[in-house]
């Protein structure tokens, strides 16, 4: 008859007969009750996610008797119970992500005979009532490798275990009593913490055929007891590697384990001499890294056949040696053990015993041999052979024994090197590969000692001038970068540029007061220009007067340009009105240097984008003297005397764009607009257009290192070191200077968007912005203004480009910027945030 759907899906296997036929009563699909119930659910390795709950199979709990779900993605916590699974046999749900504890108690599943949860995240304890303790459990394999399992390991209720597999968890304590699972066959329990062996009573009885207990905490003897080893005769593989047990080699070992194939006990302490082998069936055995000493016994000719391997290698076995020292190799640590050489543990040596046992020579064929504890050293070795067959790879048997063993007898060193001979008088020999010496000249530095110290001076003063260069890279990198901006000159029609218009405020006043004072302030002023101009690379393309216009083709420079100048007039001394005394010498010609402005009591503000607010500095007078000064004459006694430097200021535009082709440099749409935002500011103010701030404002900090004479890379290299490790990882990705930053970034303030009153209502709403009708009129406001940049359908408005100034057409909108020291920050305040921008704005 036909079965439900659900039996044709993948994985899934159910009820098909409801007894089974003779011959097939171990089916799983017969003898299951009710035809069409699930009777098996196998899903192994189909990338299977999601979290795992035994309540997704209760529907089939009366019947289900194999789960299998291992190596797929589950998450969840293992259900503390599977009660009422009544069927179930096998429950695989290895190498998942489950976590929790194991189950408490398998009473609901009286059938299961399989539990593997190996390779997932499940913690605590194993706990002891695992196993039913009322009645007859009927498990025989767990798998509980490679948790977080920790805690003692006791499970004598299992007593139907046949194989438990607990490795790479944190078990402590005593290993699990197997006095009462007589059907153990397997018990591995690497690579654990247990410290105690259990398996020393004298009426065990266990058929255990593999036992492992590696890599664990196990110390003292292996056995208690000379006939422990009755209830392993069973035992096939034994493996104790890397563990503290200290003991010598249990004769017992290789004459009672009748059925014992392979034994580990690699790197432990076991002491004293190789015990003979009595049984046929051993085919590996692994004594590496112990403190065995003596000779390789003539019964160990079971062993020296195909097929088996044998490692002794880090011993300190040995042919000939005699009187061994064996107490003080025992107070070795196992680091020093490993450096250890036969010749340190015997006192004699017998140089007529044989090197090799007799049931095994030397190959004509050599390998390369590692000896442990010490660097290859190019030493070959022969490999060793069956006597009286050809010498051929098929008679090679795989013995490893060290070449102090034989004492190096029949080995060689690779090319271009030979043995030296390290023995100690009356020890057995001990030889090491060292590199062959020149045999026609002696050794250079005894030879030419003068080259020597010629090598050494010129070895100093390259690694000195690799630091230097090393540290000065970035910064001769950026005077390159400069001297080739002067070389270029200033930009051509078509190029991007940024143009920067200055003016001086109040010298028209002071020129009709006093011309002679004027003109000796605009010297002053013109070295100022000049000498900012130098540090930043621009390019005078017209002058007249007190005014100047400077092309630069970095935006950076030019409003580095316009911080140094600012800072420089205000640091400036200036001459001076003098009052003329009754002989008519003069008086006080020189004043001292002009203070910032900082008023007793002012409005808090906020520069743009976090910058704190700086300390307003102290400037020290200092008196000075200026060429061409000495006979001057005021033209009046009543001339003030008002310090020049709080009289003259310089207002400076800046404008980036790209200047118009076919159009003189002059007359350019940029230089143009340069003017009038020059014109907009106040004496002592900067201001810069939109595009200009586009292109610096993410290099505002290092503009707040820009001093009176520039940039801050006037540094001594003491100061350079302390800075490398920051500054050239902002070199080398901005390909910039190295210079240290201020104190403070640079201060930037919004004085508002404007449009051309001319501009029809769509061009102002194109522009992103309305009428600037709700700018800030007082200085508190315009510092407390968030800084917006708003681009509008002007080419000059696109975020970090310059503008493209096409033919002679002006600009629509006009964003302004006020940018100045941090020090100066204080005088805004006496700005107030006015903009004098020409009836068009």
């Amino acid at each position: 008859g036909s079965v439900p759907s659900h039996c044709c899906w993948f994985g899934v296997s159910c009820c098909l007969q409801a007894t089974c036929p003779p011959g097939q009563e171990d089916s799983v699909t017969c003898g299951c009750g009710e035809e069409g119930n699930v009777v098996s659910i196998k899903l192994p390795r189909n990338n299977l996610a999601g979290t795992f709950s035994e309540g997704l199979f209760r529907p089939f709990a009366c019947h289900l008797r194999h789960l299998h779900l291992n190596d797929n993605q589950m998450t969840g916590r293992l259900s503390s119970s599977f009660s009422g699974f009544e069927q179930l046999e096998t429950i695989l749900l290895s190498d998942n992500g489950l976590s929790g504890a194991m189950p408490r108690g398998l009473d609901g599943v009286p059938n299961l005979r399989v539990l593997d949860v190996s390779g997932n995240f499940l913690e605590g304890s194993v706990p002891e009532d695992l196993c039913s303790s009322g009645g007859f459990s009927k498990l025989t394999d767990l798998l509980i490798a490679r948790n977080r399992l920790s805690g003692s390991l006791q499970l004598s209720n299992c007593k139907s275990l046949v194989s438990i597999v607990a490795t790479d968890n944190y078990f402590t304590g005593p290993t699990p009593s197997i006095k009462d699972l007589t059907n153990l066959r397997t018990l591995n329990l690497e690579r654990n913490a247990f410290s105690e062996k259990t398996f020393e009573s004298a009426d065990m009885i266990s058929p255990l055929t593999s036992l492992s207990l590696a890599d664990n905490r196990l110390s003292g003897k292996l056995f208690n007891g000379e006939n422990v080893v009755e209830g392993l005769r069973l035992l096939r593989t034994f493996n104790v590697e890397d563990n503290s047990l200290s003991d010598e080699l249990p004769e017992l070992i290789f004459t009672e384990l009748t059925s014992l194939s392979a034994f580990n006990g690699a790197r432990n302490r076991f002491w004293g001499s190789l015990p003979p082998i009595r049984i046929g069936s051993l085919a590996r055995l692994e004594l590496d890294q112990n403190l065995l000493e003596g000779r390789i016994p003539e019964s160990w000719k079971a062993l020296a056949k195909n097929g088996s391997l044998v490692n002794l290698q880090g011993t300190l076995l040995s042919c000939c040696g005699t009187d061994p020292d064996l107490q003080a190799a025992l107070e070795f640590s196992a680091a020093e053990r490993r450096r250890v050489r036969p010749d340190d543990l015997y006192q004699s040596v017998n140089y007529s015993a044989p090197r090799l046992p007799s049931f095994l020579e030397f190959s004509r064929f050599k390998l390369p041999v590692a000896e442990p504890g010490k660097n290859p050293s190019g030493l070959r070795c022969p490999v060793l052979k069956i006597p009286g067959h050809l010498d051929d790879p098929r008679t090679f048997v795989s013995w490893t024994i060290d070449p102090a063993y034989y004492m190096y007898e029949a080995c060689t060193c690779s090319s271009g090197s030979q043995l030296k001979n390290l023995t100690r008088p009356g020890r057995p020999f001990y030889f090491e590969c060292v590199p062959l010496p020149d045999a026609d000249d002696e050794p250079f530095a005894e030879e030419h000692p003068w080259a020597v110290v010629v090598i050494i001076v010129v070895g100093l003063v390259a690694v000195t001038l690799l630091v230097l260069g090393l540290l000065g890279r970035s910064r001769m990198e950026w005077e390159l970068r400069r001297w080739k901006k002067r070389m270029l000159g200033a930009p051509a029609s078509g190029q991007p540029a940024s143009i920067v218009t200055t003016d001086v405020a109040g010298y028209t006043a002071l020129c009709a007061k006093d011309p002679r004072l004027a003109r000796m302030a605009m010297d002053v002023h013109n070295k100022i220009i000049e000498s900012a101009r130098w540090a930043n690379c621009g390019s005078v393309i017209d002058m007249g007067g007190d005014s100047y216009t400077l092309a630069f083709r970095d935006a950076f420079d030019a409003v580095a340009f316009s911080l140094q100048t600012q800072l420089l007039m205000e640091s400036a001394v200036w001459p001076n009105a003098a009052r003329v005394s009754q002989s008519g010498s003069i008086v006080n010609l020189l004043g001292t240097a002009s203070s910032v402005v900082s008023p007793t009591a002012t409005e808090s503000g906020t520069p743009l984008a976090g910058h704190e607010q700086p300390e307003t500095p102290r400037i020290s007078s200092n008196q000075g003297s200026i060429e061409g000064m000495e006979s001057y004459k005021p033209a009046t006694q009543e001339l003030s005397s008002t310090d020049l430097g709080t009289q003259l200021r310089v207002r400076i535009g800046i404008a980036t764009g790209t200047l118009a082709a076919g159009v003189p440099l002059q007359t350019s749409p940029v230089v143009t607009l340069s003017k009038e935002i020059s014109d907009a500011a106040a004496g002592g103010q900067t201001f810069m257009d939109g595009a200009t701030f586009q292109l610096v404002k993410d290099q505002l900090s290092d503009l707040g290192s820009v001093t009176e004479d520039g940039l801050g890379l006037d540094e001594g290299w003491p100061k350079q070191v302390w800075k490398s490790l920051s500054a050239s990882a902002r070199s080398f990705r901005d390909r910039g200077p190295a210079y240290s930053s201020g104190k403070y970034a640079a201060v930037v303030l919004n004085m508002g968007h404007y449009v051309r009153s001319s501009a029809s209502r769509d061009d102002t709403e194109m522009a992103g912005v309305a009428e600037r009708d709700d700018r800030p009129t007082t200085c508190s406001q315009q510092l407390a203004r968030v800084p917006v940049y708003t681009q509008s359908s002007d080419a000059s408005m696109k975020e970090g480009q310059p503008p493209e100034a096409a033919g002679k057409e002006k600009p629509r909108s006009l964003l302004i910027f006020q940018v100045l020291p941090a020090r100066m920050l204080p005088q805004a305040a006496r700005w107030d945030g006015a903009v004098s921008l020409n009836q068009d704005w």
